[in-house]
Protein backbone atom coordinates (compact mmCIF):
# COMPACT_ATOMS: atom_id res chain seq x y z
CA UNK A 1 0.00 0.00 0.00
CA UNK A 2 1.11 3.45 -0.89
CA UNK A 3 0.71 6.60 1.66
CA UNK A 4 1.02 10.28 0.11
CA UNK A 5 1.55 12.67 2.96
CA UNK A 6 2.23 16.58 2.42
CA UNK A 7 3.99 18.20 4.91
CA UNK A 8 4.51 22.21 5.43
CA UNK A 9 1.32 23.48 3.94
CA UNK A 10 0.39 25.99 7.06
CA UNK A 11 4.10 27.71 6.07
CA UNK A 12 3.64 27.28 2.34
CA UNK A 13 0.07 29.21 2.70
CA UNK A 14 1.85 31.75 4.93
CA UNK A 15 4.58 32.29 2.61
CA UNK A 16 2.03 32.46 -0.13
CA UNK A 17 0.17 34.82 2.25
CA UNK A 18 3.38 37.50 2.37
CA UNK A 19 3.94 37.24 -1.25
CA UNK A 20 1.04 38.55 -2.04
CA UNK A 21 1.11 41.12 0.38
CA UNK A 22 4.80 42.24 -0.21
CA UNK A 23 4.33 41.06 -3.83
CA UNK A 24 6.97 42.18 -6.86
CA UNK A 25 6.53 46.22 -5.99
CA UNK A 26 5.29 48.16 -9.65
CA UNK A 27 9.35 49.60 -9.92
CA UNK A 28 10.47 45.97 -10.34
CA UNK A 29 7.42 45.16 -13.55
CA UNK A 30 9.01 48.49 -15.07
CA UNK A 31 12.26 48.35 -15.02
CA UNK A 32 11.39 44.36 -17.12
CA UNK A 33 9.23 46.15 -19.34
CA UNK A 34 11.14 48.85 -19.98
CA UNK A 35 13.95 46.92 -21.10
CA UNK A 36 11.80 44.73 -23.60
CA UNK A 37 10.37 47.56 -24.95
CA UNK A 38 13.45 49.64 -25.91
CA UNK A 39 14.07 46.57 -28.06
CA UNK A 40 10.73 47.90 -30.28
CA UNK A 41 12.41 51.50 -29.40
CA UNK A 42 15.15 50.47 -31.34
CA UNK A 43 13.85 48.76 -34.19
CA UNK A 44 10.87 51.47 -35.10
CA UNK A 45 14.47 53.88 -35.03
CA UNK A 46 15.99 52.11 -37.76
CA UNK A 47 13.07 51.73 -39.47
CA UNK A 48 12.85 55.40 -39.59
CA UNK A 49 16.88 55.61 -40.27
CA UNK A 50 16.69 53.12 -43.27
CA UNK A 51 13.58 54.56 -44.54
CA UNK A 52 15.40 57.90 -45.39
CA UNK A 53 12.37 59.31 -42.93
CA UNK A 54 14.81 61.62 -40.88
CA UNK A 55 14.88 64.66 -41.80
CA UNK A 56 14.77 67.00 -38.85
CA UNK A 57 15.31 64.07 -36.06
CA UNK A 58 12.05 65.02 -33.92
CA UNK A 59 10.49 62.15 -34.99
CA UNK A 60 13.57 59.97 -34.09
CA UNK A 61 14.06 61.64 -30.87
CA UNK A 62 10.26 61.81 -29.90
CA UNK A 63 10.06 57.85 -29.70
CA UNK A 64 10.74 56.78 -26.37
CA UNK A 65 9.58 54.51 -23.87
CA UNK A 66 7.22 55.85 -20.96
CA UNK A 67 4.96 54.91 -18.26
CA UNK A 68 1.20 55.02 -19.09
CA UNK A 69 -0.65 57.76 -17.40
CA UNK A 70 -3.31 56.98 -15.16
CA UNK A 71 -6.44 57.36 -17.05
CA UNK A 72 -4.50 55.54 -19.54
CA UNK A 73 -3.75 52.34 -17.04
CA UNK A 74 -7.36 52.62 -16.34
CA UNK A 75 -9.14 53.03 -19.45
CA UNK A 76 -7.12 49.54 -20.77
CA UNK A 77 -7.63 47.93 -17.27
CA UNK A 78 -3.88 47.92 -16.06
CA UNK A 79 -2.88 48.16 -12.66
CA UNK A 80 0.76 49.43 -14.11
CA UNK A 81 1.90 50.46 -17.89
CA UNK A 82 4.51 51.13 -19.68
CA UNK A 83 4.20 52.02 -23.67
CA UNK A 84 6.54 52.92 -27.03
CA UNK A 85 5.97 55.48 -29.71
CA UNK A 86 6.43 58.75 -30.69
CA UNK A 87 4.97 61.51 -28.22
CA UNK A 88 2.48 63.35 -29.97
CA UNK A 89 3.88 66.92 -28.16
CA UNK A 90 7.10 66.62 -30.25
CA UNK A 91 5.99 65.08 -33.77
CA UNK A 92 2.15 65.74 -33.76
CA UNK A 93 2.73 64.53 -37.51
CA UNK A 94 3.89 60.76 -36.67
CA UNK A 95 0.75 58.92 -37.17
CA UNK A 96 0.38 60.53 -40.69
CA UNK A 97 3.52 58.72 -41.72
CA UNK A 98 2.67 55.57 -39.91
CA UNK A 99 -0.90 55.32 -41.81
CA UNK A 100 -0.39 57.82 -44.63
CA UNK A 101 -3.43 60.11 -45.65
CA UNK A 102 -6.37 59.91 -47.88
CA UNK A 103 -6.51 62.15 -51.10
CA UNK A 104 -6.66 66.02 -50.16
CA UNK A 105 -9.26 68.66 -51.58
CA UNK A 106 -9.51 72.20 -51.33
CA UNK A 107 -11.06 75.07 -53.36
CA UNK A 108 -8.76 77.34 -55.20
CA UNK A 109 -9.09 80.83 -56.36
CA UNK A 110 -11.48 80.41 -59.08
CA UNK A 111 -13.72 78.57 -56.56
CA UNK A 112 -12.60 74.73 -58.11
CA UNK A 113 -11.72 71.63 -55.90
CA UNK A 114 -8.15 70.35 -56.84
CA UNK A 115 -6.53 67.89 -55.61
CA UNK A 116 -3.53 68.88 -53.06
CA UNK A 117 -2.29 65.12 -52.81
CA UNK A 118 -2.16 62.33 -50.14
CA UNK A 119 0.79 60.86 -48.33
CA UNK A 120 1.34 56.75 -48.41
CA UNK A 121 1.89 55.05 -45.62
CA UNK A 122 5.06 54.70 -44.00
CA UNK A 123 4.77 52.30 -41.46
CA UNK A 124 7.93 51.98 -38.99
CA UNK A 125 6.24 51.43 -34.90
CA UNK A 126 3.81 48.29 -36.36
CA UNK A 127 6.72 46.55 -38.69
CA UNK A 128 9.44 47.38 -34.94
CA UNK A 129 6.21 45.63 -33.03
CA UNK A 130 5.69 42.50 -35.10
CA UNK A 131 9.77 41.93 -35.56
CA UNK A 132 10.59 42.51 -31.71
CA UNK A 133 7.89 41.64 -29.93
CA UNK A 134 8.77 38.14 -28.59
CA UNK A 135 12.16 39.45 -27.82
CA UNK A 136 10.90 42.16 -25.69
CA UNK A 137 8.61 39.11 -23.91
CA UNK A 138 11.39 37.16 -23.51
CA UNK A 139 14.04 40.30 -22.02
CA UNK A 140 10.98 40.89 -20.45
CA UNK A 141 10.71 37.28 -18.48
CA UNK A 142 14.88 37.64 -18.11
CA UNK A 143 14.46 40.70 -16.29
CA UNK A 144 11.70 39.98 -14.24
CA UNK A 145 12.78 35.80 -13.19
CA UNK A 146 15.57 36.99 -10.93
CA UNK A 147 13.48 39.97 -9.30
CA UNK A 148 10.83 37.78 -8.65
CA UNK A 149 13.11 35.09 -7.45
CA UNK A 150 14.95 37.44 -5.25
CA UNK A 151 11.31 38.75 -3.49
CA UNK A 152 10.52 34.45 -2.50
CA UNK A 153 14.02 34.25 -1.57
CA UNK A 154 13.87 37.49 0.96
CA UNK A 155 10.67 36.12 2.04
CA UNK A 156 11.99 32.18 2.38
CA UNK A 157 14.96 33.66 4.85
CA UNK A 158 12.60 35.98 6.63
CA UNK A 159 10.16 32.66 7.47
CA UNK A 160 13.32 30.70 8.28
CA UNK A 161 11.91 28.34 5.32
CA UNK A 162 14.10 24.96 4.52
CA UNK A 163 14.95 25.38 0.83
CA UNK A 164 14.71 21.78 -0.78
CA UNK A 165 18.16 21.16 -2.23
Amino acid sequence: MMHFGLYGMDEFKSLLKDLAKTGVSEKDVKKATREGLKLVQKDARNNLRNRGNIKSRSLYKSIKVTSMKRWERRKHGFMTGMKVGPSYAKAPYAHLIELGTASRFKKNKRGKIVSTGMVSAQPFMRPAFNAQYRNAYNTFAQTFSPLLQKRVNNLVIKHNYRRAA
